[in-house]
């Protein structure tokens, strides 16, 4: 009887030393994550601020990214003085960029490194009359990641007029 007792003892304590290893195990993971920053930058070819003898001004107006993650990307371009809209021609790309509210969305991914097509190329003066102006160009970028479009990225983040 003693013996069977000593015997049910130690099987009783083994089980107990198993079912507290296996109910108290610990392990430990250490992740190193990396953030994907979209940096992006307009890029502008602008020779002369001049028109020429056609009445045309050479002025290339793109947005290269600088980083190493895709992004979608945005443009508005806007006249300093809006009572020369008349006067001017702009001729924006409306195959690679779609114009929503102020905004021209550029159609495609625009891939870590690379520039988009011009959003336009040239100014038509219209009236030889015209004072000196600017174009006003603002751009802005968010991450391409779980995106359809750009106008799906710009609305997630309350951007969509």
């Amino acid at each position: 009887m003693k013996k069977k007792f000593m015997i049910a003892l130690l099987v009783m304590m083994g089980i107990s030393s198993f079912a507290y290893a296996y109910l108290t195990s610990k392990d430990q993971a250490i992740n190193s994550l990396s953030i994907g920053y979209n940096t992006t930058e307009i890029t502008e070819i602008f020779p002369d601020d001049t028109f020429d003898l056609e009445g045309k001004l050479i002025k290339v107006v793109q947005v290269e990214n600088k980083e190493n993650v895709d992004c979608y990307v945005r443009v508005m371009a806007k006249l300093s003085e809006e009572e020369l809209a008349d006067d001017l021609e702009i001729d924006f790309n409306t195959e690679d960029w779609s114009m929503q509210g102020d905004y021209y969305y550029y159609n495609s991914v625009l891939e870590a490194g690379d520039t988009t097509s011009p959003l336009f190329t040239q100014v038509i003066q219209k009236n030889d009359e015209i004072g000196d102006f600017d174009i006003l160009i603002y751009e802005e970028s968010v991450q391409a990641e779980h995106y359809e479009n750009a106008y799906e990225a710009f609305e997630a983040i309350g951007g969509i007029q």
